[in-house]
């Protein structure tokens, strides 16, 4: 029976069990009759399967008297809103009574009715269930990644400026046409060894009223191998255009945004994001908007303000101007982090009804177990999640340029140290952090580098409780390396540069490890 059409039609199935319906209705008919009604009164019939009372049968029902029952009360053991209101208590009485022929019939064609529905209702719920399984695939969830082809993609030869690997052989980074200056949006699906310029400003998707020479708004962010959006910059302070693509920059669709100092873009799916605006006034940063989307980012709504004239009210995001983009796990959770002055209290809010709250978690001292530590400023990152459940949080602080990563086991709701990790500074360390950002792949393996061009990488296979310090074995004379990227605790990537220059005034080189960082080979120049 098709799942699509569950109308029973009377005439076919008195036609078709015809024997059944003429035949005197001996015992074995009976109990027959008595089983599916059984069958029928403990099933849970989906209402919307059958659209209405079949009321020709209830016409027929009409002519057969039960003593001592108004037609249509309700009676006991049948199930609510039953769509056989009547027939379900005349059987009882064909079995025990064997009344006359055309109640028999009646009762014969009910049955197979019944049977058809509950034929009909378990083809409804297979189905149901097989879609949710093939639809259930959205997200950072799923076990295979989105494939994307694109085919018309010119290969490009812009340089490399920072890289997002999504798995061994797909992957996003920015880059810049040196010809021309501009930046591009490219993408891998050979492991890196080619790259595909998908700027949307490439394929004509801006405005005639943008520059050449557009610049990001915020950071793009890469959901998957096909999700990304990517904030482009308006001239004269016009709101920014958002652009989103979900075929790996085949295509893009544009929408505009609601300002023009974009600070972060997060998303948990392909529909649901959230989007912080900076707004000036006279020239300095005086307020920072929260908004939310539950289209793709084709529009946006209000949700929060974070302002001098706000910090005091209950459940306001205290105003600063170091935070880091939000980063949500879910609808309704997520995290600001940021850096904080001479402090006891990092900077670590957390949110439980999708941003338009805030409230601050406070951190146990770190491994030493010295909270005075924390006075001498802190830089709390963003948090990472492979389970529901099981996390990290990095945590800089400037006090001997040391990091220890906090991990949860209940969602973020609590979070424990590791291990205070004292990293050696060079003398071009980055002035806004203590030490850089750590990669962790899983809950277990994490790097971390240091300033462009630092001549060490730690690495820990224990969520950060122990750290070894390896020197990288580049295959390249006076190469550094910067900007790692990770899939597995073998298999990353690093763009590297000769170390008497700025990675930013020349084409960086392309490498990449198979055993965690050890060994790197040069795969290209770009």
């Amino acid at each position: 029976m098709s799942d699509k059409n569950h109308k029973i039609d009377k005439q076919a199935f008195s036609s078709q069990y015809a024997d059944l319906l003429d035949a005197q209705a001996d015992a074995d008919q009976l109990q027959l009759i008595d089983d599916l009604e059984t069958l029928y009164t403990s099933a849970a019939l989906p209402e919307q399967l059958i659209s209405g009372r079949p009321q020709e049968i209830w016409e027929q029902a009409q002519g057969v008297e039960e003593p001592g029952r108004p037609q249509g009360l309700q009676g006991p053991g049948r199930p609510q809103g039953s769509p056989l209101p009547y027939i379900t208590e005349v059987l009882p009485g064909v079995v025990a009574l064997r009344r006359k022929r055309r109640v028999q019939r009646l009762n014969a064609f009910a049955a197979v009715l019944i049977t058809a529905l509950l034929v009909g209702s378990l083809l409804v719920v297979t189905r149901v269930a097989q879609r949710s399984q093939q639809g259930n695939t959205g997200g950072r969830t799923t076990a295979t990644a989105p494939q994307c082809i694109i085919s018309q993609a010119q290969t490009s030869n812009a340089g490399l400026s920072s890289l997002h690997m999504i798995n061994a052989t797909t992957g996003w980074a920015l880059g810049m046409d040196y010809s021309t200056g501009l930046n591009r949006i490219l993408r891998t699906t050979d492991g890196g060894t080619s790259w595909q310029d998908v700027t949307p400003l490439q394929q004509g998707r801006l405005s005639t009223s943008v520059t050449q020479k557009t610049s990001y708004a915020g950071n793009p962010y890469f959901l998957n191998a096909c999700v990304a959006w990517v904030a482009l910059a308006q001239p004269g302070n016009a709101p920014a255009l958002l652009f989103r693509t979900g075929d790996g920059g085949k295509t893009w669709q544009q929408s505009e945004l609601p300002g023009s100092d974009i600070r972060g873009i997060n998303f948990i799916d392909a529909r649901t994001g959230w989007l912080t605006v900076d707004v000036l006034k006279n020239g300095k940063f005086a307020e920072e908007d929260f908004y939310h989307s539950v289209d793709g980012g084709q529009s946006w709504t209000k949700i929060a303000i974070s302002s001098p004239a706000t910090s005091d009210q209950p459940g306001a995001l205290p105003f600063a101007n170091a935070d880091n983009n939000p980063i949500f796990i879910n609808a309704t959770t997520g995290w600001i982090t940021g850096a904080s002055s001479v402090s006891l209290n990092p900077r670590l809010y957390i949110t439980r009804d999708g941003g338009r709250t805030w409230h601050q978690q406070l951190l146990p001292p770190p491994g030493n177990g010295d909270s005075r530590i924390f006075k001498s400023g802190t830089v709390v990152w963003q948090p990472q999640f492979f389970s529901a459940r099981e996390g990290i949080l990095p945590v800089s602080f400037w006090a001997a340029n040391s990091l220890d990563v906090y991990i949860t086991h209940d969602g973020g709701n609590s979070w424990q140290s590791t291990s205070l990790l004292r990293i050696s500074t060079p003398p071009n360390l980055d002035i806004y952090a203590p030490t850089h950002d750590p990669l962790f792949v899983d809950a277990n393996h994490g790097w971390i580098g240091n300033a462009w061009g630092a001549p060490f990488l730690y690495t820990t296979s224990d969520g950060g409780k122990h750290w070894t310090k390896i020197v990288p074995q580049v295959n390249m004379l006076n190469t550094g390396l910067f900007d790692y990227s990770f899939v597995t605790s073998k298999v990353g990537w690093a763009l590297g540069s000769i170390t008497h220059n700025s990675p930013a005034s020349e084409p960086s080189l392309l490498f990449k490890t198979e055993d965690g960082g050890k060994t790197w080979l040069y795969i290209k120049r770009g």
